[in-house]
């Protein structure tokens, strides 16, 4: 996630590896965009950068902007801009008795697993978790940020699900 701090930035650096563009997901003050018509994905930084990933699944986001066409996709000044990894929880390879398995291949499995295991942790690091033995029909999900604002956190008294309260509306505290 990047503050932007001048005004119009156009590039993101990406330091998190993809396997391909469209595991990327890019947001401005929590709108998602769109890849090819609010941003491109760069090899490198510069006009002139080839499409796509680097080799190493590390890219740019480069917001799209031209004046002459009247297109200014840049987040302007002080816009929060989160770039994050989505890759979908599926199998992409499928090894067969008898069948040949490369060293190439086990790499790229091993490596989407490894981004997958840590999307997931980066997730679960900033979610609200009931204890283990709670019931599984839990849901800690957080109220969004625009009904939890000046809000208290308060748990429902039939479910146990957290949800946003007035302060006034908190009426017992043990």
């Amino acid at each position: 996630m990047a503050v932007v701090s001048g005004t119009n930035q156009q590039e993101f650096s990406v330091a998190f590896q993809s396997n391909a563009t469209t595991d990327i997901k890019v947001f401005v003050e929590g709108t998602q965009k769109t890849e090819g018509t609010h941003y491109d994905i760069k090899a490198t930084t510069g006009g002139s950068a080839a499409a796509g990933l680097k080799a190493d699944g590390t890219c740019v986001v480069k917001f799209k902007h031209d004046s002459g066409a009247g297109i200014d996709h840049r987040p302007t000044q002080n816009q929060v801009v989160t770039i994050i990894s989505d890759i979908a929880v599926a199998r992409t390879s499928v090894y067969t008795a008898g069948g040949n398995i490369t060293a190439d291949a086990l790499e790229s499995d091993f490596d989407t697993l490894t981004m997958q295991i840590a999307e997931r942790e980066e997730a679960a690091g900033r979610a609200l978790t009931a204890p283990k033995f709670d019931p599984t029909d839990i849901d800690m999900t957080l109220p969004d940020k625009d009904t939890r604002k000046g809000k208290a956190l308060g748990f429902n008294a039939t479910t146990g699900n957290p949800e946003a309260l007035p302060p006034g509306d908190i009426t017992e505290v043990t």
